[in-house]
């Protein structure tokens, strides 16, 4: 490892695990619930409020941030980093609640969602043949076509005519619910859901909630931004395995499949890496590399070993082990 890169790791390090600024001091949360006050300087007592998350204990409600009156625009990036607009400002978060910088990001305000379902009144229906289901919702006078949205792994996401947020996966089985109560409010929430299957809620009373699946996989960091994918990594005999295209790709690599002979192809530039699926051996560039664990094939998605890719196309890797993180690191022409 170089000097250079130890030096970029550290910096990186500390730009990774910067806390998520709720701005939320009167926050109190737990798995199932949140609970904080709305204080109007018109009236003496604030008002209280309580959005309740059920379904799968897999899901919380992460983080919560305060916003001005102006509250609007809730939209989503590429890279799973929410957008919206405060007091006249846009603004960026994270799915970990971590601020972004908003100038960089390209955001639409609602993912497509060409579902080939059908909403009537609280019920949200499959009829695909092989796969027909309906998602029926007590106590929800009716859903909102115009709210439906879809994650990156086909789950379904859609807003009651109250605000309330419900997920169903791709089978029609109920992921969570939240629901916002019956509160007086002014205001709405709308709710998003990035690519990586993490979603947030906006109103100018409930403020900006993010909620998340709980996840034992590795956090990965690439030159100091988290990585947010819908196909989290896995470890398999002591490697971390990834998605072929996600992290890849964000390090502007081109990547080939082939069907036929099972072949994943990594290039960048000059670099050159090939695997097999099930094989331990790759070639990288001329060379045969041994590999601890093989590509192979994981809740449908070819995955491949991180280290062995990524340092094949001029990056370095080092894993925090307290942590559980790996820092992704780019090379440049002095850090080699």
């Amino acid at each position: 490892m170089t000097t250079y890169f130890r030096r970029k790791l550290a910096l990186l390090a500390l730009l990774s695990f910067a806390v998520p600024a709720t701005a939320s001091a009167d926050l109190a949360r737990d798995a199932r619930s949140i609970v904080f006050k709305v204080y109007n300087a018109a009236d003496s007592l604030p008002l209280e409020y309580k959005a309740e998350l059920s379904g799968s204990a897999r899901f919380s409600v992460e983080w919560r941030r305060t916003v001005g009156q102006g509250a609007a625009s809730l939209a989503v990036d590429a890279d799973s980093a929410f957008t919206y607009v405060s007091d006249g400002v846009r603004l960026a978060v994270l799915p970990s609640g971590v601020p972004a910088d908003a100038g960089s990001l390209v955001s639409s305000a609602r993912p497509a969602a060409d579902s080939g379902l059908s909403i009537e009144s609280n019920r949200l229906q499959s009829r695909e043949p092989g796969n027909a289901w309906t998602y029926e919702i007590q106590g929800e006078p009716s859903l909102r076509s115009d709210t439906l949205q879809a994650d990156a792994s086909g789950n379904w996401y859609i807003q009651g005519s109250k605000g309330n947020w419900y997920s169903v996966d791709a089978g029609g089985k109920e992921r969570f619910s939240l629901r916002f109560g019956d509160e007086p409010s002014r205001s709405v929430p709308a709710c998003v859901v990035a690519p990586s299957g993490d979603s947030a809620c906006l109103s100018a009373d409930w403020g900006l909630i993010g909620i998340r699946e709980k996840s034992d996989s590795p956090r990965l960091f690439l030159d100091g931004r988290e990585l947010f994918m819908a196909r989290k990594p896995v470890v398999a005999q002591g490697t971390t395995l990834v998605p072929m295209r996600g992290v890849l790709e964000k390090l502007g690599a081109m990547v080939q499949w082939d069907s036929a002979s099972q072949t994943v192809t990594v290039a960048k530039g000059s670099a050159k890496l090939k695997l097999k699926l099930g094989a331990k051996q790759a070639v990288v560039g001329t060379r045969s590399v041994t590999l601890a664990s093989p590509a192979r094939v994981h809740d449908g998605s070819v995955y491949v070993p991180l280290r062995v890719v990524s340092e094949a196309v001029g990056s370095d890797i080092a894993w925090e082990g307290p942590t559980r993180t790996i820092q992704i690191v780019a090379r440049t022409d002095n850090g080699g």
